[in-house]
């Protein structure tokens, strides 16, 4: 349930972000304006667990949420801030040690997101 809920996200913002996808920058507010109960529906789901799978550890399910909702933080910020839940996971991500060794690097592309093609690269 929540890895294709995370695919369709992801999706929707590759469409708003590549010129050559139907969905263009007039649909960004209709967007925007559905993410926080998207948002809220997530924050549900992961409650009191530190992670998507429920455990201690993260699984290949948190690198796909992480990506998704700091996407998301950069796409439109306020939506993100709102939502407590999802922004203590995204800083419980980053700490650990490796994921904070690694985005303290010179290897880390933080951005762009997308590629050049896109109208938005983040």
């Amino acid at each position: 349930m929540l890895w294709r809920e995370l695919r369709e996200i992801f999706k929707k913002y590759y469409k708003i972000s590549l010129r050559f996808f139907v969905l263009q920058e007039k649909d960004r507010p209709a967007f925007v304006e559905g993410l926080p109960a998207k948002l809220s529906q997530f924050a549900a789901f992961l409650g009191e667990n530190k992670w998507v799978g429920g455990g201690d550890s993260p699984t290949f399910a948190d690198f796909v949420a992480y990506e998704t909702f700091r996407t998301h933080k950069v796409f439109d910020g306020k939506s993100m801030a709102d939502c407590k839940v999802l922004t203590a996971y995204l800083a419980r991500f980053e700490a650990l040690p490796r994921i904070a060794e690694y985005i303290k690097s010179d290897r880390c592309i933080s951005s762009p997101i997308y590629s050049a093609m896109a109208k938005w690269q983040g």
